[in-house]
């Protein structure tokens, strides 16, 4: 069975297999209902995450590795799943039985159908001034769809407000010639696209050479200034107040270049050191500086708000907490 004729089966059994109501009596000989919850889940979701991958690639947005990958997967987890499923219903295991048929078809189908296809195309989206931002490949109307798995690529579409063009740099060609065009493209225009798969991260050499020297002598001048917390507390809340500002200047360092890490910082908060102000908080705490204490946590939370979330960053809190409690008592 080729390709053509194989894959709208495929698609049709998975859609079927997917709203099979397994709670509500369609399979009522030999049910065990122990069983039907965990089996519906595994069965369902093996389908559901097949049809996803058919429907990729039917527009061109996955290869035909990545179906037979997810057929084979398919496979192991239907054949497990049967097994510890007590179903006496001879009409469900016919039809369970034709669809592992139809799975293990796939690689062959699949494999003779795309090498004898020429219809595959290189697409590349542009910006208005005509530079591209994405390149891909496809077939049929691959290159103009909206519904693509890349959040880099939608960022950016939202950033150009939706308005881009779409090019074909050219056509008719088998997957093997289409999948090395676009592969050839994106290395010479990696770092100004947001492609992920094929494209290296665009890493500034320099940058981070800088952020490790800055880092380094800052870790250094943490770990001399905590044998003051018990002979000089007010020297040590001073330079690690003075740590943390040099935290910044290697923090906010850009170290990976191209539209991808761009992209990346405009969501996302750079990485602080919440240790550092964890012992100052401690000191300033110990102190009686109350003040300091929830100002401090405030102006370094307000920069650095990933750090909120860890276990230290926690801890942090409860501190400032316990300074407003002192702060009011106090007064």
């Amino acid at each position: 069975m080729d390709w053509q004729q194989l894959a709208p089966r495929l698609e049709a059994q998975c859609k079927q297999f997917c709203s099979y109501d397994f709670s509500g009596g369609a399979l009522p000989a030999g049910m065990v209902t122990a069983d039907t919850e965990d089996f519906a889940f595994t069965f369902q979701s093996a389908c559901e995450e097949l049809l996803d991958v058919l429907r990729q690639f039917k527009y061109g947005r996955c290869d035909a590795a990545t179906v037979v990958r997810e057929a084979a997967d398919a496979v192991q987890s239907l054949r497990s799943a049967i097994k510890g499923f007590a179903c006496k219903d001879a009409i469900f295991h016919e039809q369970f039985s034709a669809f592992i048929e139809l799975l293990v078809a796939i690689p062959t189908s699949i494999d003779v159908t795309i090498k004898e296809r020429r219809d595959f195309y290189v697409y590349a989206h542009c910006d208005k001034d005509g530079s591209p931002f994405y390149i891909g490949m496809g077939w049929d109307k691959s290159a103009w769809s909206t519904s693509r798995k890349n959040p880099f690529w939608h960022q950016y579409v939202e950033r150009l407000k939706g308005v881009y063009e779409v090019a074909i740099l050219r056509s008719g060609l088998s997957a093997e010639d289409a999948e090395e065009y676009r592969d050839k493209l994106i290395a010479e225009h990696g770092a100004q696209l947001v492609n992920v798969q094929g494209n290296p991260h665009h890493f500034d050499l320099a940058a981070i050479t800088q952020y490790h020297a800055l880092r380094d002598a800052n870790m250094a001048f943490v770990a001399a200034t905590k044998p003051l917390e018990t002979t000089n507390p007010e020297l040590a809340a001073t330079r690690y107040k003075q740590a943390i500002e040099q935290m910044k200047q290697y923090a906010n360092i850009e170290m990976e270049k191209g539209l991808v890490g761009e992209l990346s910082r405009e969501h996302s908060s750079p990485d602080g050191e919440p240790f550092i102000l964890d012992r100052l908080t401690l000191c300033l705490f110990k102190l009686g500086r109350f003040d300091e204490v929830i100002q401090g946590a405030e102006e370094y939370f307000a920069e650095f708000p990933g750090d909120h979330g860890q276990k230290i960053g926690e801890r942090i809190l409860k501190r400032v907490e316990r300074a407003r409690l002192a702060k009011d008592r106090g007064r």
